[in-house]
């Protein structure tokens, strides 16, 4: 199968789709261009949704305009840019704290990989494709 360039997926009918940035509230939005038309859909729980005219995703769509099974997963690797490191804790306020470490680089940050972030009490509370700073 194909590879695919960043930022570029295959949907289940083959045609091919382009995340084009985020919404205010952290929605990855993606174009279509379809005979000459460009539409722009959201990501919601990993599905694209329509977007009403105030930018709020409305409806599902259909399977076949849904990301490829392969492609949904590459996604989600190529956003995410921290992971828990189990090894170091602390405690603070009687609550136990894990170390997130960066999992590529990141040089519009000026981060490597296995760089050392900082601190966080529920990883499943925070979304891995934000960097949480070294005394957050």
């Amino acid at each position: 199968m194909k590879t695919m360039k960043k930022g570029v997926y295959r949907l289940n009918n083959g045609d091919t789709i382009k995340m084009t940035g985020v919404d205010y509230w952290g929605r990855e939005l993606f174009d279509l261009e379809e005979d000459g038309k460009k539409h722009r859909f959201a990501m919601v729980d990993g599905r694209l949704h329509t977007i009403t005219s105030d930018g709020e995703p409305d409806c599902p769509l259909k399977e076949e305009y849904q990301l490829d099974r392969e492609d949904l997963e590459r996604k989600r690797e190529e956003r995410v840019r921290h992971e828990v490191d189990w090894s170091e804790s602390m405690e603070y306020k009687g609550h136990t704290l894990y170390r997130v470490r960066a999992v590529k680089d990141m040089p519009e940050l000026g981060l490597k990989k296995g760089d050392r972030g900082g601190w966080i009490e529920d990883p499943s509370k925070v979304d891995t494709s934000v960097w949480i700073g070294d005394e957050t």
